[in-house]
């Protein structure tokens, strides 16, 4: 039995049922399993999405036209490889793909429909290749040698709890990752009493004071904030309880505080 047609592997690619003697011939011959294990690979990489590529310029696409026309034009004067012997039919993928029934005397109009179907079937692998080829050239560029950024401490405080007999509950950090300066927060326990918590940087006046997100557990926490606050005075970390009352102000019911030494 000659090798399948593209046609007959691609049919076995989509698992339609059909060519069931083309896939004994596939499972016995190593040269069109290859053919059909690349075809699998080529279809897993299309259907797991390509990238938004940069549209190619017309020139490319021109040159491309330009190269498949010369080799269809040589292949429509011979169908057989004079490097290596072997015929196109028994190619798993060829330029030219001779129909049942038509041969060598069928005059210009076989040549003319072959050229056609060369054409396209050569046309449409450049251009899968070409997508899935710089998709997976995207996805595996190798990474830059830039190290990671790190975190600089600039101060830091103990938040503890207001009163007579204040009592120490997390610590809260004034830094600088790269071009961002942040406060990080963590606690050793949040006795939210089932309120919201939001953090604040209060002024050392005591009379300003600005929100700086809402806390999410006890865990390390980080807020970016405008350097500029540091500079104005907003110093002293704040947690409060705050009620969903719609009240963007402060409730007054401080769980810690803690300022930073800056």
């Amino acid at each position: 039995m000659q090798h399948p047609s593209d046609d007959e592997l691609v049919d076995l690619v989509m698992e339609t049922g059909e060519h069931q003697d083309a896939l004994l011939h596939v499972r016995e011959c190593a040269e069109c399993s290859d053919a059909l294990t690349q075809l699998r690979r080529a279809l897993d990489a299309a259907s797991a999405g390509a990238p938004v590529l940069e549209q190619p310029g017309e020139h490319v696409w021109q040159g491309i036209l330009d190269d498949i026309d010369r080799a269809d034009d040589d292949a429509v004067g011979s169908d057989t490889d004079p490097d290596d012997g072997v015929t196109d039919d028994r190619r798993p993928f060829r330029v030219v793909s001779e129909t049942p029934g038509s041969g060598s005397g069928s005059g210009s109009g076989s040549g003319s429909a072959k050229r056609g179907v060369g054409r396209r079937r050569t046309f449409l692998a450049v251009a899968a290749a070409l997508v899935i080829g710089a998709g997976i050239g995207r996805f595996t560029a190798s990474p830059t040698n830039d190290p990671p950024t790190t975190a600089t401490v600039l101060a830091k405080t103990s938040l503890t709890t207001l009163g007579d007999a204040p009592k120490p509950l997390g610590q809260a950090e004034l830094m600088r990752s790269g071009s961002a300066t942040k406060v990080q927060i963590a606690m050793n326990s949040l006795p939210s009493n089932g309120e919201i918590v939001e953090a604040w940087l209060i002024n050392k006046d005591g009379q300003r004071m600005i929100s700086i997100g809402f806390m999410h557990g006890a865990k390390p926490q980080q807020f970016v904030i405008d350097p500029r606050l540091v500079q104005k005075g907003y110093v002293i970390v704040d947690l409060s309880r705050e009620p969903l009352d719609g009240n963007p102000k402060h409730s007054g019911d401080s769980i810690v505080r803690g300022t930073l030494p800056v």
